[in-house]
């Protein structure tokens, strides 16, 4: 070590510096990077991005599968996904298995419709295609690839079981959310049917404010006569309260009587033998 000079020894101090300039330009590149994202995002909107996958005309024409054929969707799935697992971008296989997934659970289309051209050039100018950045157009392409070099007869080569959630098909998942009137997003359009609802609420409220204005005076003798059937029904309690009270006062009256003259005699019974020992007692100590 004594070998190295003075500059050597200043080595390690400049390599702090050096990283950091590496992790400022790698921060200064990624927001380009970003910038430059969102301009092609905006770009390929103002393209392509006229359809969406909620818009039903545009993807109204296209076939729909019978219930034999999308009992066998869970099938073709799980081959698909075997399929990916076993080629060259295995890593791609859940996320291209998720969009296929979506897509025969929206539109629920027969296999020959879904891998035809027409539907892929529909799907690949969506906005949500667009803004994912080709995902859902990627999936769809490899399942294309996959059904044309296999072909779609069946049976498929992979059962999927019932309890596996990544090939289970729920057809009413999108048919629960509605579409967003043209022209308005999906906020605009929740907050506009609430808004009506509360317009709705105020006119009902306004009409049974003029039948309640209708009929006050209907109102007022039906209280009144409640509050005064109330009352008397009260009086009546509390007489018939006061009249019990009363008779069990008078009975017991007599039983008291009775047992106090059924202790008198008694007692001076008692008094008298009392006494008579008393008497006793002084005659026999005077003998």
């Amino acid at each position: 070590w004594l070998c190295f000079g003075r500059g050597d020894l200043n080595l390690s101090g400049a390599m702090p510096e050096i990283r950091r300039t590496k992790a400022v330009l790698s921060r200064q590149q990624w927001k380009e990077m970003q910038k430059k994202r969102q301009e092609e995002v905006k770009r390929r909107l103002e393209l392509n991005g006229s359809v969406s996958l909620d818009d039903k005309e545009a993807f109204a024409h296209f076939p729909r599968a019978t219930m034999d054929q999308q009992d066998m969707f869970p099938h073709a799935l799980a081959s698909f996904y075997t399929f990916m697992m076993a080629g060259k971008v295995s890593k791609s296989a859940d996320n291209y298995a998720q969009q296929v997934k979506m897509l025969m659970e929206r539109f629920q289309l027969n296999l020959d419709a879904m891998v035809g051209q027409e539907f892929f050039d529909v799907v690949k100018a969506t906005q949500e295609n667009v803004k994912r950045n080709n995902l859902i157009g990627a999936g769809l392409k490899k399942f294309r690839d996959f059904v044309q070099e296999r072909g779609a007869a069946t049976p498929w080569e992979v059962k999927a079981t019932s309890c596996d959630e990544r090939f289970r098909l729920d057809f009413r998942r999108w048919a629960k959310r509605e579409p967003a009137p043209t022209g308005r997003s999906l906020l605009t359009a929740h907050f506009g049917r609430k808004s009506s609802g509360s317009a709705d609420g105020v006119k009902d409220e306004v009409k049974d404010d003029g039948k309640a204005e209708t009929e006050p005076s209907k109102t007022a003798e039906q209280t009144s006569a409640q509050s005064s059937t109330q009352s008397a029904q009260a009086q009546k309690r509390e007489s018939e309260k006061d009249e019990k009270q009363e008779e069990n006062a008078e009975a017991a009256e007599p039983k008291a009587k009775v047992q106090r003259r059924g202790k008198a005699p008694a007692a001076k019974a008692r008094g008298k033998r009392k006494r008579e020992g008393e008497a006793e007692k002084i005659e026999k100590a005077e003998k």
